[in-house]
């Protein structure tokens, strides 16, 4: 009976001992992210637990192919009791426009020893990517060099053109009339003077690209050629046109230029309460093609006085000469309009009348707003409109509107009519419909108030039995963009 017993306990003894204490969680490591990547360096990124190993370790390998075999030591070492640890290691001496693999490797005391992260990927920045094309507008002492940067989602600080007649020593430089921004390529060009006539020159383009506080620079290679020829670059073209739109202290005036196909030096707008302007504002757009055709440019002024008229000029400068469009005038008066007292009252329609002034500007839209409350709900043009002007940008033409009732006398259409035409009266069956007719008077910019009217009808039937009140106002616009008036309008019944 002893025996049996004693057994037992030894056979519990020994699966006691082989039980042993309770097996310990193993380390972790996880590859992260990488960060603050540039031409030339990046952070790698891990997590790291030790679950209590003591730690031999710690690195980030990388290569620009697997297997991955350049060590960098992680930062901060980490703790067999700190948990979840975060840890880098900034890299250096990387390669522009090049992807790179990197996996977090731990080696521990215990099993296993060699405690590896997954593998990760990252693409340092591209360097700027330049080339040259072909020179156009070459004269005797002038040429517009070009070419295309793409920045690569960079900054770029510095482009321009190195240019000489020796290929070899390119000494003379030219800056790039604007700067390239994006991730595609994107024209850039220098308009030079001064130059020899019938002589080859040779030039290259170069582009510096910053990120991240490093720079980046990169020249074309090899030299473009060009050779100037014994024709003296003409002179350039230009025309001052309208100011629009005019506000109380801010306007925005237009020009024209032509550089006949010579690059375009310098374009501004000077300005002042004079002909002798005293102030000046660059030209919009600032990069200007070398060609033969009319570029439409602006300028936008500030900090005017209101109620005061300036005179602006635009100045063009290129290799043939300096030339200005001739003097124009703006005024910062403001449009006014008040409404007068209806005539020719019928069951039917009226004839509504007021005085607008266009304050000095050279386009603008007058137009009555009637209904049967002072909600309005209903627009109609004014009898008198404004002329465009000689040189007025496209955007900004006035249009001719009237009523194109249907039969039902419920809709009226907006409609863009001939310029030179106006509106009036006429009967259709049982309708009252405007339609373009004789020219009754316009709205000029320098002529204080003027008397405007309009003939408003509605269909017969739709009239309510006796004479409906219908109020009216006159109302002037200043600087609309007009294009917005065409659409659909309802009448009030």
């Amino acid at each position: 009976m002893r025996r049996v017993q004693l057994a037992g306990l030894l056979s519990l003894l020994v699966l006691l001992v082989s039980a042993g204490p309770a097996a310990a969680a193993s380390p972790t490591a996880s590859t992260g992210a990488a960060s603050a990547v540039t031409y030339t360096k990046a952070t790698l990124s891990g997590t790291v637990n030790l679950q209590g190993a003591p730690l031999v370790s710690c690195a980030f390998m990388y290569g620009t192919a697997a297997p991955v075999s350049t060590p960098v030591p992680c930062s901060p070492m980490p703790s067999p009791s700190g948990g979840a640890t975060t840890v880098t290691a900034a890299i250096t001496g990387l390669t522009a426009g090049t992807t790179y693999q990197y996996q977090l490797v731990l080696t521990v005391v215990g099993l296993p020893p060699v405690v590896q992260g997954g593998i990760a990927t990252f693409a340092t920045i591209a360097a700027p990517a330049v080339a040259t094309t072909a020179a156009t507008g070459i004269f005797s002492t002038a040429a517009t060099l070009n070419g295309t940067v793409n920045p690569e989602g960079a900054t770029i600080s510095n482009c321009h053109f190195i240019y000489g007649t020796n290929p070899a020593v390119l000494s003379s430089t030219a800056p790039c009339s604007s700067s390239p921004s994006g991730t595609s390529a994107v024209p850039v060009s220098a308009a030079l003077s001064g130059l020899s006539a019938n002589t080859p020159y040779f030039y290259e383009l170069v582009a510096t690209g910053g990120v991240g506080g490093e720079t980046s620079s990169v020249t074309s290679s090899p030299p473009q050629t060009f050779t100037t020829s014994n024709t003296p670059p003409p002179p350039p073209k230009a025309l001052t046109s309208v100011a629009y739109p005019i506000g109380l202290t801010t306007a925005t005036v237009y020009g024209y230029l032509n550089g006949e196909g010579v690059g375009i030096g310098n374009c501004h707008f000077e300005y002042g309460t004079t002909t002798s302007y005293g102030s000046t504002a660059p030209c919009s757009p600032s990069k200007l093609a070398t060609s033969t055709a009319n570029q439409l440019v602006s300028a936008a002024l500030s900090r005017l006085t209101k109620d005061t008229t300036y005179h602006y000029q635009l100045v063009v400068s290129t290799a043939g000469g300096t030339v200005k469009g001739g003097d124009a005038s703006l005024t910062t008066t403001p449009p006014s309009a008040t409404t007068g007292t209806a005539t020719a009252i019928t069951q039917t329609g009226a004839t509504l009348n007021g005085t607008a002034n266009p304050g000095g500007n050279a386009a603008y839209v007058c137009g009555f707003q009637y209904g049967t409350t002072t909600a309005y709900g209903s627009t109609s043009k004014c009898g008198g409109l404004p002329v465009q002007g000689d040189g007025r940008p496209r955007h900004g033409l006035p249009v001719r509107a009237g009523h194109d009732q249907a039969r039902e006398g419920r809709q009226a259409a907006l409609h863009e009519l001939p310029l030179a035409e106006d509106l009036q009266a006429s009967e259709e069956g049982q309708l009252r419909v405007l339609r373009p007719g004789p020219q009754r008077g316009r709205l000029r910019p320098d002529a204080g108030n003027q008397e405007v009217q309009d003939l408003t009808g509605a269909s017969r039937r739709d009239a309510p039995r006796g004479v409906a009140s219908r109020q009216a106002r006159v109302a002037a616009f200043g600087h609309l963009d007009l294009r917005a008036l065409t659409g659909c309008i309802r009448l009030l019944r």
